[in-house]
């Protein structure tokens, strides 16, 4: 009967210590997609967003000029961003390829801020943006 105890409780530390290891990679995960969207966000800030664009994924290069981008940027008015929050975070494979969406607002120094949600794909083992824009309210 004490080998049986024994057994259950070692069998309930081990869930017990794996659901506590699983909840925070999940929250490792929601972390690091929420710090590599606002980074990308400041990059446009501190170093332009000839940069930042050039850090995106090859796919967004072709379906989203230079130009198109930089109107977008200076149309927001991305020089007065602040910060990221986020608000929701998805993960997919498929065919081998990994993405993840980060949904959430960006602030603004005025206090204004605009819902997004933030394509991310896996390229070797950098992720790289994909595509973003307005979420659906």
């Amino acid at each position: 009967m004490k080998n049986a105890l024994k057994v259950a409780l070692v069998a309930l530390v081990v869930v017990v210590v794996g659901a506590g290891v699983m909840v925070r990679s999940c929250l490792s995960a929601i972390n690091e997609a929420e710090a590599d969207t606002r980074a990308f966000f400041q990059t446009i800030v501190d170093q332009g967003s000839q940069v930042a664009y050039d850090q995106t994924s090859d796919y967004f290069k072709e379906v989203t000029t230079f130009e198109d981008f930089d109107g977008f940027v200076q149309e927001v008015g991305m020089s007065d961003f602040t910060d990221f929050q986020s608000s929701g975070y998805a993960v997919s494979t498929a065919d081998g390829l990994s993405t993840k969406t980060v949904n959430g607002a960006i602030m603004f120094n005025d206090g204004a801020s605009i819902d997004i949600y933030f394509d991310w794909v896996k390229v070797g083992e950098e992720w790289k943006v994909l595509g973003f824009g307005a979420a659906a309210e």
